[in-house]
C-alpha cells in the first residue's frame, strides 16, 4: 500500500524527524546551563563536600577536574577570538585547582579558586580597557545586540569603558575580601561570602549598569524622535 501522496510521505514523520534532530541541541544547551550553575555554586559545593559530608580531598579533586573537563568540551566552540578568555578562564582555573589539590591534598587550595577567578577577570577587563574594545561590549553583543542600534557609537563606547572600569573595581575589592575569608575567616563565613554575598553584589552591579544602559537608550531614542519631528516641521514650513 502506498502511503505517499507525492508531497508529504507519512503525516507527522517530518515533524518527528525535526524533533529528533533538535534533541541533541536542547540537551547540549541544558548541559551548558547545568555546568554553569555548578561553577557558580562552586563555593557551596566545596563547603558541603569538605565541611558537611567530610569528603576526602582526592575525591573532590577528581570531581573538580571532571567538571572543568566537561566545561572545556561543552564550550569548545566558544574559544575563538581575543575575548574567548572570558569563557575559558573559569574552567582553566578549576582544572588547575583540582590538579594541585589532587597531588597536595591541601584543601585550602579549593578556597583560593574564587580569589584567582576574581583577579583573572580583573586582568582581562583591565587589558580590554588598554586594548579596546572593552569586555562589556562583548557582553552587549552577546545579550543585547539591539543596544548598538539604539545608542550612537561614541556614547556607547564611553559607557562600555566606564562599565568595564566599574567591574575592575568590583573584582579588585571582591578579590581582596575573598582572600581575607580564605585565611582569616571560618569555613562557614568563606562559604557564605563566596557562595552567596559575592553573587548578590555582582547582581546589583549588573542591574545598575543594565539600568544605565536602558536609560541611555531611551535618552537617545527621544533625542532622535525630537530631531525627526524638527526636520518634518522644517519641511512643512
Amino acid at each position: 500500500m502506498c502511503l505517499s501522496n507525492g508531497k508529504d510521505p507519512v503525516p507527522g514523520v517530518n515533524i518527528l524527524q525535526k524533533n529528533e534532530a533538535a534533541k541533541p541541541g536542547r540537551l547540549t544547551h541544558r548541559m551548558k546551563h547545568l555546568l554553569g550553575v555548578l561553577i557558580v555554586l562552586y563555593p557551596l559545593l566545596v563547603f558541603g563536600a569538605l565541611v558537611i559530608f567530610k569528603l576526602p580531598v582526592r575525591y573532590l579533586s577528581v570531581f573538580i577536574i571532571a567538571l572543568a573537563a566537561a566545561c572545556f568540551l561543552m564550550n569548545r566552540h566558544a574559544y575563538k577570538g581575543r575575548r574567548a578568555l572570558v569563557v575559558f578562564i573559569s574552567p582553566a582555573i578549576l582544572c588547575c585547582t583540582g590538579i594541585v589539590c589532587l597531588f597536595t591534598r591541601a584543601s585550602i587550595i579549593f578556597k583560593i579558586y574564587p580569589v584567582l577567578a576574581n583577579f583573572a577577570y580583573l586582568v582581562i577587563l583591565a587589558e580590554s580597557i588598554l586594548i579596546p574594545p572593552p569586555v562589556v561590549l562583548y557582553f552587549i553583543n552577546l545579550f543585547d545586540r539591539a543596544a548598538k542600534d539604539r545608542v550612537p557609537p561614541e556614547p556607547l563606547e564611553r559607557y562600555c569603558r566606564r562599565a568595564t572600569i566599574a567591574w575592575c573595581v568590583f573584582f579588585a575589592v571582591d578579590g581582596c575580601v575573598s582572600l581575607a575569608t580564605v585565611f582569616w575567616a571560618s569555613d562557614i563565613i568563606w562559604g557564605i561570602y563566596n557562595g552567596g554575598i559575592t553573587y548578590v553584589l555582582m547582581g546589583l552591579v549588573f542591574a545598575g549598569e543594565y539600568l544605565i544602559l536602558k536609560l541611555m537608550e531611551k535618552k537617545h531614542q527621544a533625542a532622535g524622535l525630537t530631531r525627526e519631528n524638527g526636520d518634518q516641521s522644517g519641511v512643512h514650513t
